[in-house]
């Protein structure tokens, strides 16, 4: 037998066993379908959980090839000591309501695998972040049905302090109240201490709290810190201070509370406080009156000026070292007192005048003209025992001269004398 042949015979020998082979497959045989697993969602991972607060949850399924499968539900916690409560909510007729959960839930006979959503909630009593696991398991061989795995975070809403030291007018040296607000939130009733920091503690004359535990009602003064060495607990409520300033400025304030068991800070607040400059109020300055005698006065009167004072004069406009003047006339003096940087500048404007003075005239005579016509002018008086100040006459209603007036004609002549003299009132000469 040739090689070809024996090929050849091989070739239908191979297709006669795969005909058999097809041969033996039923004619009416179907393709089977792919199963379908159910499924479990949950919307557990958006909701913002805090701590001590409960929150509702849904978790679906969808049962897809596994309906009607009995089963029963399990939650498991990464961190179980985390979970205060967890509740189901139960929508059988007859039983609604919330029922907790110790983490498995379902009867012992399990319920079947349907498409549906079921309400949850559950309460946190640590903050954090925790893995949950949330199974359907068959209950006649334990096998997961179903589950899925979310991520879930606890928050803490911290405790709030806040302050109306801000809003206050305080002044150097003047006792002024303010007060500190706390809110807990999830800080209740920890137990801690207060603390006061200024950004200049020896601007703080005195810092004080008022003790409100009955039979202690009364202001004590605090070094900063304050509470009792065991701590006092944190609460919603609002506590006195008041605080004296030594000196005037712009400061910052930090008020804060602290674990007594670690120093931790809880909640603290930083805020401005402006104290002004204080008025300067024992000083009084009062205008003075004087006549004109020829010696030196004080224009002005002040009492109440202590060590240190600079005080500073102006009169009529025009700065001045002293405040005295000789010269008879009205001055407007302006006085200025500087105290330091804790006072206002005390500034105070006075009218003060010294009067012109009353001459005298000493033994002066004025005699009049008691003569002969001669064709010739003659003066109309003489005088004797004149002093130091000039004199002025006028005759027969004219105006006044510095000479003494003469006539020619014969005649009777009135004559009036004055002397003058700066700083002084005119006097008539009789």
């Amino acid at each position: 037998m040739s090689q070809s042949k024996r090929k050849l015979d091989r070739v239908l020998a191979l297709m006669l066993s795969l005909m058999i082979a097809f041969s033996m497959i039923p004619i009416n045989s179907a393709y089977a379908a792919p199963y379908t697993q159910s499924v479990l969602e949950t919307d557990i991972e958006s909701i913002d959980f805090l701590i001590n607060q409960t929150a509702e949850f849904t978790v679906t399924s969808t049962a897809n090839d596994d309906a009607g499968t009995m089963v029963k539900g399990s939650f498991i916690f990464s961190e179980p000591s985390a979970i205060e409560k967890l509740e189901y909510y139960e929508t059988t007729p007859g039983y609604e309501g919330w029922y907790e959960l110790s983490g498995e839930f379902g009867p012992a006979t399990g319920f079947p695998v349907i498409n549906g959503t079921s309400k949850f909630r559950v309460t946190f009593n640590k903050e954090g972040e925790y893995t949950v696991d949330i199974a359907l398991k068959d209950v006649n061989n334990g096998n997961t049905v179903c589950s899925t795995q979310a991520n879930v975070t606890v928050s803490r809403i911290e405790s709030e302090i806040t302050t109306d030291i801000s809003s206050k007018d305080f002044v150097v040296y003047e006792t002024t109240e303010f007060t500190v607000t706390t809110v807990a939130n999830d800080d209740a009733n920890k137990l801690v201490k207060g603390s006061f920091v200024f950004s200049d503690p020896s601007a703080i004359e005195k810092l004080e709290y008022y003790e409100t535990t009955p039979g202690y009602e009364d202001w004590y003064e605090l070094t900063g810190e304050f509470g009792p060495a065991t701590g006092f607990p944190v609460i919603n409520g609002t506590s006195k201070f008041r605080v004296t300033f030594n000196k005037a400025g712009n400061y910052t304030v930090d008020i804060c509370l602290k674990q007594v068991s670690d120093g931790t800070e809880l909640c603290s607040v930083k805020t401005d406080v402006n104290v002004a400059k204080t008025d300067i109020k024992d000083v009084t300055i009062d205008a003075t009156s004087n006549i004109y005698d020829g010696s030196e006065f004080s224009l002005v009167d002040i009492t109440g000026l202590k060590d240190g004072d600079i005080v500073t004069y102006k009169i009529n406009g025009v700065d001045s070292t002293t405040c005295k003047a000789t010269n008879a006339g009205n001055y407007e003096v302006t006085v200025t007192v500087d105290r330091g940087d804790n006072y206002n500048k005390y500034v105070k404007t006075v009218a003060s005048k010294i009067e012109l003075g009353n001459l005298e005239l000493g033994e002066i005579k004025i005699q009049g003209l008691e003569g002969v016509y001669t064709g010739a002018a003659q003066e109309v008086v003489s005088v004797t025992g004149k002093g130091d100040y000039s004199l002025q006459y006028k005759l027969d209603g004219g105006e006044w001269s510095d000479t003494i007036p003469t006539v020619t004609d014969a005649g009777s002549y009135t004559v009036q004398v004055k002397a003058t003299k700066t700083n002084y009132n005119d006097k008539d000469v009789d």
